[in-house]
């Protein structure tokens, strides 16, 4: 009668692959990785099929719109759908899974930035300290970026991802805990294998017989998108500890972090963002193998071992201010935790060290030029080719909407009417062009 088990929560992991594939078999390996109830909406399941969205990603989206919308803003209920994404993102946005695709926002005027397909991991916590947030960020936007270079394949079916998410809330699982985790994340050529084979079989009979036996195997059963013949899906996925997951098992899976320093070998990078990057690492690994408390468990120990606690599981207004306390003295550098951190030591951080001040009102000609000039100068001190000679004129009709990153100018006019001084006597000029700017300001 319209009515349907939704088996998650708005707040759980994910329930579907999007993966798009292109033939039968490819599709037939992801229904086994699909393998746990995802509830949609058919009716809007089949319009996006009609409108030509592929299998996959029309099953997530009528998975996500099996929600009703929880806030609806003063406002927001009549909208354009063609100019604005607002109803979409109303439902997109209320449904909390440890992964989210998102598609590019409309783009208001063509001098907005453009944004493209997005895929955010959700899962984590925020740590009580800025080092702590970003070795996590880092090391995921690093695993990114080693799955795209390597093309490395990490699927296990789904069931088995709840499954970890289970054993995950227990407590000290990162040390306790074992988790289902692929084996085999860059299956071998058959010429690999062949190699392998012969290398450890001193025999030329029974080499010959391994090269046929593989070259039967991989005409009869050709690899799937995601490296598995779908009888030998079970073999492809096994149990694993937290410190073999990140840091490698036996001799056939290699860990994350060995998998980003090889990445970072391979893209040559600078030894200084190295040893920054190398820091992070080492405190992850720290806390796979135990060396260095999570989180939580430094917490349990905080509240069991404070004075007032009475072993009743009672948190009183005491015990709960003090944690609270300590949590802000250590997020600020007042306080040394080495049960979290280990040997890094967290700066102490100072209000007047924060970059930006508050909005104010309407800006003056005059505080729109040097304010635009203070940030031609920050863009222009990180450029060796480029010496700090700005002239500014008192145009009234500046377009300040800009963004500065990396030493260049995202976009916006300016009030500039010489550049020189350049050591590259090829890019001697005097231009207003700031597409001009910005390639002075980039290029070494």
């Amino acid at each position: 009668e319209g009515v349907r088990r939704l088996y998650k929560s708005r707040y759980a992991s994910i329930s579907t692959y999007i993966y798009h594939c292109h033939d039968e078999k490819c599709q037939d390996t992801f229904t086994k990785y699909n393998d746990i109830p995802c509830p949609i909406d058919p009716a809007l399941k089949l319009h996006l099929l009609n409108e030509g969205v592929d299998e996959a990603l029309a099953h997530h989206i009528a998975h996500l719109f099996t929600r009703d919308p929880l806030v609806i803003f003063d406002g927001d209920i009549e909208q354009d759908d063609k100019v604005s994404t607002d109803h979409f993102e109303n439902i997109q946005s209320t449904n909390w899974q440890t992964c989210r695709w998102k598609p590019p926002p409309p783009r208001k005027s063509p001098n907005d930035p453009h944004i493209g397909w997005r895929t955010e991991f959700r899962s984590m916590e925020v740590s009580l300290t800025d080092f702590e947030n970003a070795a996590y960020s880092v090391f995921i936007a690093l695993i990114t970026r080693v799955l795209l270079a390597f093309d490395l394949k990490l699927y296990i079916p789904l069931s088995k991802v709840d499954e970890n998410m289970q054993r995950a809330h227990k407590k000290n699982a990162v040390l306790n805990e074992k988790f289902y985790f692929r084996k085999f994340i860059a299956p071998f050529e058959s010429s690999a294998i062949d190699k392998l084979a012969n290398n450890d079989d001193n025999n030329d009979n029974n080499d010959n017989n391994n090269n046929n036996s593989n070259n039967n195997n991989n005409n009869n059963n050709s690899t799937s998108c995601c490296g598995d013949d779908v009888n030998e899906l079970q073999d492809s996925f096994e149990e694993m500890t937290m410190g073999e997951i990140f840091c490698g098992k036996c001799c056939y899976y290699p860990g994350l972090i060995p998998l980003i320093y090889a990445y970072l070998e391979y893209i040559r990078l600078p030894k200084e963002s190295f040893t920054k990057i190398d820091g992070y690492l080492k405190y992850i690994a720290s806390k796979v193998k135990g060396e260095t408390m999570t989180t939580a468990c430094w917490i349990r120990k905080f509240v069991t071992t404070h004075p007032a606690y009475k072993q009743d599981s009672f948190v009183s207004n005491e015990i709960a201010h003090d944690l609270l306390q300590a949590c802000h003295d250590i997020g600020r550098g007042e306080r040394e935790c080495p049960e979290i951190l280990g040997t890094h030591k967290i700066g102490k951080i100072e209000t007047e060290d924060a970059y930006g001040v508050d909005l104010k009102g309407k800006l003056s000609a005059a505080e729109r030029n040097v304010l635009v000039k203070k940030m031609i100068d920050r863009a222009l001190s990180r450029t060796e080719e480029i010496e700090r000679v700005i002239h500014s004129d008192n145009n009234d009709n500046i377009n300040i909407s800009t963004g500065v990153s990396g030493g260049s100018i995202a976009r916006g006019s300016f009030p500039i009417s010489l550049f020189e001084g350049t050591n590259d006597s090829n890019r001697h000029t005097k231009t207003t062009d700031h597409k001009t700017f910005t390639k002075l300001t980039t290029n070494k």
